[in-house]
């Protein structure tokens, strides 16, 4: 036994255990795609499937607005821009606005303040109790707050609902 150790089965153990040691991240990696394979290749779906319905509807997420007007200001005189979109788009409808970020509500402020100065309807939608997308930089402040000091010198109407629609009274 000592004699097979000497040979060589001591030299090929601690090979493996290196080989072992060194593909270990690629290891739990395949490990953890094999797990959620399934939900990947439905979120995939679910991707294109929005992708598509959106292009249907000619709308755009919020979540891809920044970098949409990032892309179109850049390099550009921005009012210009601002602008050109203004005219374009007359009505503002901006929905879960509590978890809106700071930067996406720069690139819209000019825009819904345009619509507004000119007489166009806007509606902004949200719950600041519902915030959850702060790792998203998501600001529940400026749907607290900010939007009415960004908008005063605009006729703004805030109409808070006392009725709650989404789910049913609890029943004993």
């Amino acid at each position: 036994m000592e004699k097979l150790y000497e040979d060589g089965l001591n030299r090929i153990l601690k090979e493996s255990i290196e080989a072992l040691t060194g593909e270990t991240c690629k290891i739990n990696s395949a490990q953890a795609i094999l797990k959620n394979i399934y939900p990947f290749g439905l979120l995939g779906n679910i991707a294109l499937k929005l992708k598509e319905v959106l292009q249907e509807n000619n709308t755009v997420l919020l979540s891809d607005s920044s970098r949409m007007i990032g892309r179109i200001i850049e390099g550009n005189d921005t009012p210009f821009i601002y602008e050109k979109v203004g005219m374009m788009y007359r009505h503002f409808m901006l929905d879960e606005f509590q978890d809106t970020s700071r930067q996406q509500w720069m690139n819209f402020k000019p825009l819904v303040d345009n619509a507004l100065a000119s007489g166009n309807a806007s509606l902004v939608v949200g719950d600041v109790k519902q915030s959850i997308y702060r790792w998203r930089n998501g600001d529940w402040n400026l749907l607290a707050n900010q939007l009415e000091a960004d908008l005063r010198h605009q006729n703004v109407h805030k109409e808070t609902l006392d009725v709650n629609w989404r789910s049913k009274k609890k029943h004993r």
